[in-house]
């Protein structure tokens, strides 16, 4: 009987031996613990989610067309330096909210008084978006809020590519698409 060929979900070109072995991928640095590609959740061992580091991913190679994480582990962390997230004013609605530290970018989590969660995402007037979700669930928000940061550090890297800064601001729209909403900053 043929096992089954397990192929990396960032970079699809490097084999894993078997589901859930934690093998690293020498290609991208994704680590095979065989959860977390539902893309919203940040997974353990590679501490952001799956479409945010498949993003990071597409970006280090669009600057770098031989990156091999193998080689190069650190390039991410020395391109990121730059961008920081600062906590934003707090006012009574605010779960959290951070501002980045040149300001381009913030990302809030609200409650709405009877409505549900909001976080509302925006960098730079090209990405300005509203998610919605019900209130009881709060580890669903948390993820989606963490999600947003660490995708939104990776447009930010991205700033002087156009084409890509666009490109991924559509693909957060299109993912995030069944909890859209428009609001109006308001409360119930």
């Amino acid at each position: 009987m043929k096992s089954k060929v397990i192929m990396c979900p960032i970079c699809g070109e490097h084999r894993f031996a078997s589901e859930n072995d934690h093998e690293i991928c020498r290609i991208c640095g994704w680590e095979n613990e065989g959860f977390g590609t539902d893309g919203f959740f940040p997974t353990g061992a590679n501490h952001v989610s799956f479409h945010a580091y498949k993003m990071r991913y597409r970006f280090l190679k669009r600057i770098d067309h031989t990156y091999r994480w193998i080689s190069k582990p650190d390039l991410w962390n020395q391109i990121d330096s730059d961008f920081e997230w600062l906590p934003a004013p707090v006012t009574t609605s605010h779960v959290h909210s951070e501002l980045s530290m040149d300001s381009v970018a913030h990302v809030a989590w609200f409650y709405r008084w009877r409505g549900d969660q909001i976080v509302r995402a925006t960098y730079e007037g090209i990405l300005e978006i509203n998610i919605s979700i019900p209130r009881n669930e709060r580890e669903r928000a948390e993820s989606v809020y963490d999600s947003i940061k660490d995708e939104i550090r990776v447009m930010h890297a991205a700033k002087d590519y156009p084409d890509m800064l666009d490109k991924f601001a559509d693909e957060i729209k299109e993912r995030y698409k069944p909890f859209l909403v428009e609001w109006d900053g308001t409360f119930d």
